[in-house]
């Protein structure tokens, strides 16, 4: 009899423990209890990170770059640290996005992009932030994070797409997101494009090289020389390194750049020259140097006279300017006079030879 009893009163137990906890587990919505986490593990500070591979001398396009933030398809039932996961909605996504999801990233071209080892720059970096409202329920959102690929023809997209878990409780001072891609986890979702060309190639980008040299008798080796630097048919907005070799080979970047349309002057001496950088195979680029005619100079580019050529910069080009002045060095007496001094001279020894006869008849 009081084993029955003790029996009833244990079951009786067991069910109210039981009535009680079950419904706890189904009611995540209201007091989940928020896993143990690491640093390693989570970010308080999702960013999107934009980074761009290019030639040590290129400038970074002037180009606005797009990211997409989508909710993520989630299977029904999907849970993720004992949390049920759902897929995310754009409502709670708070600063610098539009209604369609996007975010923007605009690259700003700098003389402190170029030069020896610059061949990757950060453009820009972009802080996701999120604001649920107190009726949103509890659990982790999922969205998918990708780039949108723009309409520059020279450069490579990066196709990566980030999965970003969104960890909502109720009450948490912060909201800890996961950042994942191919189920390697990431701190920021980073984002690389290539605007190299591929290297120094027929499918790379090609640089213009413009030589100076003064010949000739009465050429002035330490003249400045002014030529006239026109891009068209360049990429809108791009800007284009220029740089000036002198005669010790030293390279310093001059302080104009080259853009579409526009024109640069530069000042060059005998055995100078001067590089624009980052052209591509439908550039064009004329070069053309002030008429030196008045001061005695003829001008030749590439052995042609002239002193303007256009060309289109399919291949690494170079255009040489050669400046020739010559003028007829004086003789001196002997030269000027010879003739007439021979003449004396003959007429003299003639005299000399009909007095001799003269003397002897």
């Amino acid at each position: 009899m009081k084993r029955n009893a003790w029996m009833t009163t244990l079951t009786t137990a067991a069910l109210a423990v039981a009535m009680t906890v079950t419904p706890a587990m189904g009611v995540f919505a209201e007091n989940a209890a928020e896993p143990e986490t690491t640093k390693a593990e989570y970010t308080l500070t999702p960013t999107i990170k934009k980074t761009l591979v290019k030639d040590a001398n290129d400038y970074i396009p002037a180009e606005t770059y797009t990211f997409q933030v989508t909710p993520a398809a989630v299977t029904e039932g999907t849970m993720k640290d004992t949390v049920p996961v759902r897929a995310g909605d754009l409502a709670y996504l708070s600063n610098d996005i539009d209604d369609s999801g996007k975010y923007t990233i605009t690259g700003k071209p700098s003389a402190s992009d170029t030069g020896e080892g610059k061949t990757s720059v950060l453009v820009g970096t972009q802080e996701i932030t999120f604001s649920f409202p107190e009726a949103a329920t509890p659990g982790i959102y999922r969205y998918e994070i990708s780039e949108v690929a723009g309409g520059d023809t020279e450069e490579t997209y990066d196709s990566s797409t980030y999965t970003m878990d969104v960890y909502y409780y109720k009450g948490a001072e912060d909201t800890k997101v996961t950042l994942s891609k191919g189920g390697t986890k990431f701190e920021n979702a980073e984002f690389t494009n290539d605007i190299s060309g591929g290297g120094d190639d027929e499918q790379g980008h090609k640089d213009l090289t413009v030589t100076k040299t003064v010949t000739g008798n009465m050429g002035d080796t330490t003249k400045d020389f002014e030529f006239k630097i026109t891009g068209t048919n360049l990429t809108a907005g791009n800007q284009y390194l220029v740089t000036k070799v002198d005669s010790a080979k030293k390279e310093t970047a001059v302080t104009d750049v080259l853009t579409n349309g526009a024109q640069i002057t530069i000042n060059l001496k005998s055995g100078e020259s001067l590089k624009v950088y980052g052209l591509t195979a439908t550039d064009v680029v004329t070069v053309n140097e002030t008429d030196y005619t008045a001061d005695g100079y003829t001008t030749k580019i590439d052995n042609v006279a002239g002193r303007e050529v256009e060309k289109q910069i399919a291949v690494d080009t170079t255009v040489a300017v050669e400046n020739h002045k010559e003028v007829t060095t004086p003789t001196g007496i002997a030269r000027e006079f010879g003739p007439y001094i021979a003449m004396l001279s003959l007429a003299a020894a003639l005299i000399a030879v009909f007095a001799r006869r003269k003397r002897n008849v």
